[in-house]
C-alpha cells in the first residue's frame, strides 16, 4: 500500500519549528551556563551577570524604551499644562 508523502511546505514548517524552538531554548538557557565563567573572567559576582542579561532582555523587548518615552511624554505634558496655567 502506498502512503502519501507530506508536501514540501509541511516538512519545511516542521523543520523551521524545531530549529526555532532549539534556537530559543539555547538563547534562553545560555545565561545559566555561561554566568559563572563570565563572572570569573570579569572578576565580578555571577549575580551581576544575570542582572546584565535581564537588562538586555528588557532592552530587547523594548520595555525600557517604551517606559522612557512614556515618562518623557508625561513630563512634557505636565510642563505644557504648567505653562498654560500660568498664561491664563
Amino acid at each position: 500500500m502506498l502512503t502519501a508523502r507530506p508536501s514540501i511546505s509541511v516538512r519545511v514548517t516542521k523543520v523551521l519549528g524545531v530549529t526555532q524552538t532549539l534556537a530559543w531554548a539555547s538563547s534562553y538557557y545560555s545565561p545559566a551556563i555561561l554566568a559563572t565563567p563570565m563572572a570569573s573572567d570579569l572578576d565580578i559576582e555571577h549575580l551581576w551577570v544575570f542582572a546584565a542579561f535581564s537588562e538586555a532582555r528588557w532592552f530587547e523587548s523594548g520595555y525600557l524604551l517604551d517606559l522612557t518615552l512614556l515618562l518623557i511624554m508625561q513630563r512634557f505634558s505636565l510642563c505644557r499644562w504648567h505653562v498654560a496655567d500660568r498664561l491664563q
